[in-house]
């Protein structure tokens, strides 16, 4: 009697497999979750103030800088376009609004997945020399504990209808939007820094170092320069709020390629 035997796959190699597959996902995520936002948007206050002040200048113009005593169909249509274009910014002002929360909201979990990812990667590559770098992945874990604790969604929806009705409350939402993309930053290179130490019994990996970091700037002095110059510097304020981000995507492109590219060879899918 012939006794077939099959070479069946080792659990534990299923298991990273599935595991480098995981991780793999969370970084194919980045096309959803980390979108680049245009510059432009940040000038949508000034092209709508600059519009229909247009407008109204050139019916002051018409009427040769006379204020009429009687509402024609033409001053009517003069208003409604200023009111149209004016209504139609703070529409475009408010997406944007949504669009930054929702992107923030949408970066952090994705972040988290991946730290989580990365850590049962790790773990799994370890073999024999998981004791080497217990103590360095149970720092990492309880990190990425934190940043779900510090990390919590923020209503797009609800921010936005507030900032509607509210305008003031639009400068909270630039404060805690500028205020946790730094401190994200901030532990996303601590991170990176043990996670260097943490793969080095395994792997040697290298991160490509940050060129453009979100600054610690100061949130009071932005808030009053915006009031005090009735707005303008608001623009600026939005376009940081545009900018950093999209540079924070940027290097977390290069540095999560960086990590799957030297990844140990036995646990690529």
């Amino acid at each position: 009697m012939v006794t077939t035997v099959y070479n069946l796959p080792k659990p534990n190699i299923n298991r990273r497999r599935a595991q480098m597959e995981r991780l793999k996902q969370s970084v194919r995520m980045r096309g959803e979750t980390d979108k680049r936002l245009a510059p432009l948007w940040a000038f949508i206050p000034l092209l709508s103030f600059a519009a229909a002040a247009s407008v109204a200048v050139a019916g002051f113009l018409m009427w040769r800088w006379v204020i009429p005593t009687e509402i024609t169909l033409t001053h009517a249509i003069f208003i409604s376009v200023i009111a149209l274009i004016g209504i139609t910014g703070a529409l475009l002002l408010l997406i944007l609004i949504y669009k930054l929360i929702k992107r923030r909201n949408e970066h952090f979990k994705r972040h988290q997945l991946l730290e989580e990812d990365i850590v049962r990667v790790l773990a799994s590559s370890a073999g024999k020399k998981r004791a080497k770098i217990e103590d360095k992945l149970a720092s990492i874990e309880r990190s990425t504990r934190e940043a779900k604790l510090n990390e919590k969604e923020e209503s797009a929806f609800l921010w936005a209808i507030l900032c509607f009705f509210i305008p003031f409350v639009a400068l909270y939402v630039a404060y805690f939007l500028m205020r946790d993309f730094y401190r994200h930053e901030r532990r996303e290179d601590f991170f990176l820094e043990d996670l260097e130490k943490t793969a080095e019994p395994i792997v040697a990996l290298e991160m490509p170092r940050r060129f453009h970091s979100i600054p610690d700037r100061n949130v009071i002095l932005y808030i009053v320069l915006t009031i005090l110059t009735a707005g303008i510097f608001g623009i600026y304020w939005l376009y940081s709020l545009i900018v950093d981000p999209n540079n924070h995507f940027n290097h977390q492109v290069a540095w999560e390629d960086k990590l799957l590219s030297s990844m140990p060879k036995r646990t690529r899918a």
